[in-house]
């Protein structure tokens, strides 16, 4: 069954500027600026003529998927807005039970070392992406915080850093 109109509308923060242009937005803020491309449909995203703060996105006469399109870029306008206003974490914790892990991290080579794993004297270091934030907890021991503005690449180089982690510590016999 078709529907006539599905709208949703979100609320722009003063701190962040969002600009539309052909379905593709732009959106500034203190964290830096993130810009997606929304042209795979035939949805309308625009600023209300009344409140410039609010964005409406819409598709008339509609299908079923069509319409939980309009929800889903919704969502991901409302992660880059908070993206580039507050930015995403992803912690990681170094656990071990006998043989204490040492992790070095060198911010100018975006090289993650890690020593002692297993008791083993070799050396694990793996590269990552520059597009990631990597800090280092001095209050939590052997926590790794990521961070990003863009949830995306937050999501998918931090899967990408985990696989290649649990690559390089398989424990050889």
């Amino acid at each position: 069954m078709k529907k006539f109109l599905v709208k949703s509308s979100l609320e722009i923060p003063s701190n962040v500027l969002l600009t539309i242009r052909n379905k593709i937005i732009q959106v500034k803020g203190i964290k830096g600026k993130i810009t997606k491309k929304f042209k795979f449909s035939n949805i309308t995203i625009k600023k209300r003529l009344n409140n410039p703060r609010q964005i409406e996105i819409s598709c008339f006469y509609t299908k079923k998927k069509e319409a939980a399109l309009v929800r889903t870029i919704a969502s991901n306008i409302y992660n880059m807005i908070i993206g580039v206003s507050r930015g995403f974490v992803y912690k990681l914790r170094l656990v071990y039970a006998h043989f204490p892990i040492n992790i070095n991290y060198h911010h100018d080579k975006q090289l993650l070392e890690i020593r002692n794993y297993y008791g083993e004297k070799r050396l694990i270091s793996f590269y990552i992406s520059r597009r990631l934030q990597i800090i280092l907890s001095e209050s939590q021991d052997k926590e790794i915080s990521l961070y990003s503005k863009d949830i995306e690449t937050l999501f998918i180089k931090t899967m990408e850093s985990i696989q290649l982690l649990k690559k390089q510590t398989n424990v050889r016999a």
